[in-house]
């Protein structure tokens, strides 16, 4: 029989220690946002804590997740509950993705319906999110066979299989005619005005700066932006100083070059063969013509990979223009919000939607 245990934690010592214990267990769906590396750092990082759930089969644990509960309106005692996440924009600003309950496989169904049960039947929990997760098909049998109320919205990721590449030319035939002129050219100014291309990977003693250049590049890019830059949140920074100097074999902090010119620089995670393209700083102050260092970055760093035996460069979620010119695959990544099926509930949900469809207007 399975079951599930909540845990809950004055400090994060005490929770750290049992994720290290939960790694050694074979067989679970891990991917970078699931691993013990990621989890750890992430803990590492909050002020408080999060709530544990262990799923044991026979008195073995054979899974385990992450949530915090918030409430959907300051005032009023009604709360939504987060996966791994702590439904805070600061704390949660690390960007998960590839969201999902943290299990042996041939439980997954169990897991999460065990789950949802537990936290849904807490009195004031009215909502569960689960943010970006690439594999719903559990989740939507649960709700469904359970009748919870849900929304489900979708968002693209790209990615591209390196299999056939080893150098620069490889990456560029797989591109459309229009765009692989276009990369040519960008190429061909890069090299002509500055020199030629190259990539250098930094090391574990060199983190504190890279993550400092880094960081002054990826301000000046997006503090002006709804979202801001996570180098401006010191959550977001802890997480990754911890993760680059405990973890760093499961990170890659690489540059690209034109001659003596800095084209960008890429935080990249590692993960069974796979490089995930987290975030990046791009100085745009290289621009001169059709060059687009972005681009040129990529293009560099998916040859550097592929000649190194990586089999996908993942860009992962968002519909950019970059990554659908670069990446030769699609995939989607869903955000589910689950309701409880009450009608106190469902007239509040109605009136939220007219609310912000008035608002919508002005």
């Amino acid at each position: 029989m399975l079951t599930a245990t909540l845990h809950s934690f004055a400090n994060k010592k005490e929770l750290l220690r049992l994720l290290g214990q939960f790694s050694e267990i074979e067989g679970l769906n891990e991917n970078p946002f699931l691993s013990y590396s990621w989890q750890y750092s992430w803990i590492s990082s909050l002020p408080t804590m999060p709530t544990l759930v262990t799923f044991e089969s026979d008195g073995l644990v054979i899974g385990y997740t992450l949530y915090k509960i918030k409430k959907i309106i300051p005032s009023i005692p009604i709360y939504c509950a987060f996966v791994n996440q702590m439904g805070n924009s600061t704390y949660d600003q690390v960007w998960i993705e590839f969201n999902d309950i943290i299990c042996i496989k041939n439980f997954k169904y169990q897991c999460v319906e065990l789950l949802i049960n537990k936290v849904m039947n807490k009195g004031n929990v009215a909502k569960l999110t689960l943010s970006m997760c690439d594999a719903p098909k559990e989740w939507l049998q649960v709700i469904q066979h359970n009748n919870y109320r849900y929304e489900m919205e979708q968002t693209p990721g790209f990615r591209k299989p390196l299999g056939n590449i080893n150098c620069v030319k490889d990456v560029l035939i797989g591109l459309s005619r229009n765009s692989r002129n276009k990369m040519n050219r960008a190429i061909r100014d890069a090299e002509t005005t500055f020199g030629q291309l190259s990539v250098k990977k930094y090391g574990k003693s060199e983190t504190e700066e890279f993550l400092h250049r880094m960081g002054l590049l990826h301000k000046k890019q997006w503090m002006g932006s709804s979202l801001g830059s996570g180098f401006a949140n010191k959550y977001f920074l802890e997480h990754h100083k911890t993760l680059c100097s405990d973890f760093f074999d499961n990170v890659d902090l690489v540059e690209v070059r034109a001659g003596d010119v800095l084209l960008g620089l890429s935080y990249n995670l590692i993960h069974n063969k796979h490089v995930y393209f987290y975030c990046s700083g791009i100085n745009n102050d290289a621009k001169h013509g059709k060059l687009k260092p972005g681009y040129i970055m990529h293009i560099l760093l998916m040859s550097y990979y592929g000649k190194f035996g990586f089999e996908f460069y993942d860009f992962m979620a968002g519909d950019s223009q970059y990554k659908r010119t670069l990446s030769s695959e699609e995939y989607k990544l869903y955000t589910i919000e689950l309701y409880k099926n009450s009608t106190v509930i469902n007239i509040g949900r109605y009136l939220f939607r007219v609310i912000k469809k008035l608002f919508s207007k002005f």
